[in-house]
């Protein structure tokens, strides 16, 4: 991997997914993004949308 046209992908970050045993992911995926961009990579957030 070439780390300098890397991004960090986030994907499906929504708070209806945060249960009690999800709750510590949560803090660790701020902190890689906060990293992550700090450093002036780039992040690319998903979210899924059910229109049905």
């Amino acid at each position: 991997m070439n780390i300098g046209s890397a991004a960090l992908v986030v994907i499906d970050m929504q708070n209806c997914f945060v249960k009690r045993h999800s709750r510590h992911a949560v803090p660790a995926v701020c902190g890689l993004v906060d990293r992550w961009s700090g450093a002036g990579r780039p992040v690319v957030f998903t979210r899924y949308f059910n229109l049905g």
